[in-house]
């Protein structure tokens, strides 16, 4: 099965890249990951609160991250929803805390994804970048083509 991966991270370009990236799922008949990376915290600061790997479709693979505040919460059930309504059945979304570009790298090679979309000004943006400090980054350490979506 083909697999797809789009950053998430609540910013207008993440809801953009998820829209193009539901378009592609459903007309390459593709799973589709979400992968939201929360930055700067440390899994020592994260410990005890744990939840389970939200998925979509016929995989039972379940699995823990380190949940997060309401924020990323809310990220996560908003793209979970987009997901649904775009008639995606095969999805799953990630949490990881980290670097977000070396996370979603990382996704992107364990999971053996063959397209990454992510839009090219996030959350935390680096405002001389010109692509965003994370897009650049992931373009830049990906194996596999990038959509960067504006």
């Amino acid at each position: 099965m083909k697999r797809l991966l789009v950053g998430i991270d609540g910013s207008s370009h993440a809801w953009a890249a998820l829209d193009l990236a539901v378009i592609y799922a459903k007309a390459l008949d593709a799973e589709l990951l979400g992968v939201h990376v929360v930055p700067g915290k440390s899994a020592a600061e994260l410990s005890g609160q744990v939840a389970e790997i939200v998925s979509g479709g016929n995989d039972d693979e379940s699995g823990t991250w380190r949940d997060t505040a309401q924020f990323d919460d809310k990220i996560v059930t908003q793209t979970k929803r987009i997901l649904e309504d775009g008639g995606v059945t095969a999805f799953k979304i990630l949490i990881f805390v980290g670097d977000p570009a070396e996370r979603i790298v990382y996704a992107a090679n364990d999971h053996h994804v063959q397209l990454i979309f992510i839009g090219h000004r996030g959350l935390d943006a680096v405002e001389h970048s010109p692509m965003g400090s994370v897009a650049n980054k992931v373009a830049n350490m990906a194996r596999c083509t990038c959509v960067i979506v504006k």
